[in-house]
């Protein structure tokens, strides 16, 4: 047999109400559904957030390194992190770094142009492809501690202005 849960509420007059909602105490054998915010909300959260570290009107014109790397943590990332994720603006610092020095042209570490070509730098750099699905501490020639501590591009080709 269904149990229905019961609950009470207060009304806006202030009484207690009994309020039954339709579902049963039975768990689903699916899991709910993850709120999130709706494309537009997650954008602006996202501005709202990056605006610490960046000019929105660089962050809205995909023309410069920070619109790059704007259009990328939010709709290519393969880590899909939230804006409210702890690591989010240091790994969009990190892929201002790589769109404004030539990532891409950089002689190892480039993000891969797709996930069956992960183009690892392991040879000479220790670490992952930039701009993949692993921890931004773990692409190479980074490293961290309580956030990144230290970045070694150097021969590795970089080219543009940061």
């Amino acid at each position: 047999s269904r149990t229905i849960l019961s609950t009470m509420r207060t009304s806006r007059r202030g009484k207690k109400e009994k309020v039954q909602p339709s579902s049963s105490s039975v768990p689903s054998l699916q899991p709910s559904s993850k709120l999130s915010l709706q494309p537009s909300s997650e954008r602006e959260f996202a501005l709202n957030i990056l605006s610490d570290v960046s000019d929105v009107s660089l962050l809205r014109d995909n023309t410069t390194p920070q619109g790059k790397a704007f259009e990328w943590i939010l709709d290519t990332d393969p880590l899909r992190l939230a804006p409210a994720d702890g690591s989010f603006i240091q790994r969009f610092v990190l892929a201002v770094l790589y769109f404004s020095t030539g990532g891409g042209s950089w002689d190892r570490c480039n993000a891969p142009i797709n996930v069956n070509n992960l183009n690892d730098c392991t040879s000479i750099f220790s670490g992952s492809a930039w701009l993949t699905n692993s921890s931004e501490c773990d692409w190479g020639r980074i490293s961290c501690g309580d956030g990144v501590t230290r970045i070694d591009l150097s021969l590795n080709g970089l080219s543009g202005t940061i």
